[in-house]
């Protein structure tokens, strides 16, 4: 499961160092857009995601995931034989779509086995492995670009695809029972769909999750100019996202060891706080440094801040799943789409407003999880309905 949910993050972290590289080579005038190769991928996967969830209610699991691996794969030559920057863009769309149905699918692979505080406990452990890609991703790609050209990412990636779904084939059973399986008539998914958003719970966490997923994908997105251009950190960037990356791998570990205790809610309460308090204060710090804050001051916030986020991907998507056991594959889907859909324009939205300085993606940070925070202290009663 762990090494389904990467290839999201393989796609994407490791392109990171590439990105100034695709930009001058397929002639990107405003270095803002060259942000969309990441962007574009999330795009992808919300599309991807809404059609996934049905159809792997009414085929099963293995076949829709086996799917997205191929249409993956596609996209990766086509985006190696890309020549300018709308066919990077629409081949890296096409990549989100095909690996939605593995990020998505292997949620609902879990959630059909197990729910509650234990569906995340377990999906801390798989984050845990997760993200260790984030991690070394962008060195693979740094190695990648070092000893051949960005295109070679792609034939990378190709390689690990076939690799994964390889092992998923022969190593997974299908965990949809024949009994559940559902019609794929307009009329049912629009059914489910409304029974799926008639709970206060999903509908909550749902956004708060969208919230908190657009901050990481403005980070992400954004990650790469800052420090090259604003810190002038050159191939060193590399060691900067790998420490800020292994913040929301030690969250996610601390997280599977203490939600049995502590549980969802609670945790997820004290994170947005933490960051929306510090967040107050790193804004003002900003403001009066111009928009530049030393790098060991910006370091050391947004080590914070992502381990905090780390508690949160986990415990928003498993308490969101939670009422939706008997529509694990089509919850997960429009829960997992719906988020996409709130976080797109957040991330875009931060992206543009970049202007070498770190004051729009501090206010995303400090709006979103504020937002989040108070959502949460409005639902009172986790399982009520609307």
């Amino acid at each position: 499961m762990a090494s389904m949910m990467s290839m999201v993050a393989l796609s994407i972290d490791a392109m990171l160092p590439a990105l100034a590289t695709i930009g001058q080579d397929l002639r990107v005038e405003n270095a803002n857009h060259t942000q969309l190769i990441i962007t574009l991928i999330f795009l992808g996967m919300a599309i991807g995601t809404i059609v996934s969830g049905p159809l792997a209610d009414r085929f099963g699991r293995k076949p829709i995931i086996t799917f997205g691996f191929g249409l993956f794969i596609i996209s990766c030559i086509l985006s190696y034989f890309a020549q300018d920057f709308e066919q990077m863009l629409i081949a890296r769309f096409l990549q989100g779509v095909g690996v939605a149905s593995p990020r998505i699918l292997a949620t609902t692979l879990i959630r059909d086995k197990f729910e509650g505080r234990i569906m995340a406990k377990v999906m801390s452990l798989v984050m845990t492995i997760f993200i260790l890609v984030p991690i070394l991703a962008p060195f693979f790609g740094q190695f990648i670009i070092n000893i051949a050209t960005w295109r070679e990412i792609f034939l990378a990636f190709i390689i690990i695809a076939l690799t994964v779904c390889v092992w998923f084939l022969t190593r997974q059973v299908e965990t949809l029972n024949p009994k559940d399986r559902q019609s794929l008539s307009l009329r049912q998914i629009l059914t489910n769909a409304k029974t799926i958003f008639s709970h206060k719970t999903t509908v909550t966490y749902t956004v708060a999750s969208g919230l908190i997923t657009g901050v990481f994908i403005s980070f992400l997105s954004t990650s790469q100019q800052i420090f090259q251009q604003i810190y002038l950190v050159g191939d060193d960037f590399v060691y900067y996202f790998a420490t800020l990356a292994a913040s929301v791998g030690m969250a996610s570990l601390t997280n599977s060891r203490i939600v049995m205790k502590y549980g969802i809610r609670r945790i997820s309460i004290t994170s947005m706080l933490t960051t929306t308090v510090i967040s107050s204060g790193f804004i003002l710090y900003c403001y009066k440094a111009q928009g530049v804050p030393a790098l060991w001051i910006l370091m050391a916030y947004l080590s914070i801040t992502l381990y905090c986020i780390g508690l949160l991907f986990g415990n928003l998507n498993a308490q969101a799943m939670q009422p939706l056991g008997h529509l694990a594959g089509i919850g997960s889907s429009f829960v997992g789409a719906a988020g996409t859909i709130i976080a797109l324009p957040i991330a875009i939205i931060s992206g543009q407003l970049f202007s070498h300085t770190l004051t729009p993606l501090v206010s995303i940070i400090l709006s979103c999880n504020a937002l989040a925070l108070v959502l949460l202290l409005m639902n009172q009663h986790g399982s009520n309905k609307l």
